[in-house]
């Protein structure tokens, strides 16, 4: 689990193995071209993937999350802030309809007035009770109760 550049991190560990029963993505990316187009900070993937997706898609689509949605398994719980400028609910959306669409066991959590991160006591136990919840069933398996 993971939040940020953990939560993509998440996303990918989870898309692209086997070796993972559940994960848990945070405001993570889940394709850099969705990041590219709506945050808040665009020359970041032009430096950190080395060039614009308008000129190099191919290394966008290689490295992001959600290249490999065809193949998916892993369960994957996600939570987001509704107000994320830096990495936009549009990600969040994205993976959700595509685990979606490919049967992929999947819960997303939207939390209103919240940006890129859960700063509010109440938010924050919410978070932390949903990852419990999840990863208790899924390793443990124990029942599904997300608050």
């Amino acid at each position: 689990m993971g939040w940020s550049q953990g939560g993509y991190i998440s996303a990918f560990a989870g898309l692209h193995s086997k070796a993972f029963k559940a994960v848990s993505v945070g405001a993570g990316i889940s394709d850099w071209y969705t990041y590219h187009i709506s945050n808040d900070i665009p020359d970041f993937t032009v430096d950190y993937l080395s060039g614009s997706p308008f000129r190099n898609r191919e290394r966008y689509q290689r490295s992001a999350p959600i290249a490999n949605l065809s193949n998916a398994k892993t369960p994957m719980l996600i939570q987001h802030g509704a107000d994320d400028r830096r990495v936009p609910l549009s990600n969040a959306m994205e993976l959700y309809r595509g685990l979606k669409e490919m049967d992929v066991p999947v819960e997303l959590f939207v939390f209103p007035g919240m940006g890129h991160g859960i700063s509010k006591p109440r938010e924050s136990h919410a978070v932390m009770q949903q990852n419990l919840s999840w990863f208790c069933h899924y390793l443990l398996g124990e029942p599904l109760n997300l608050p």
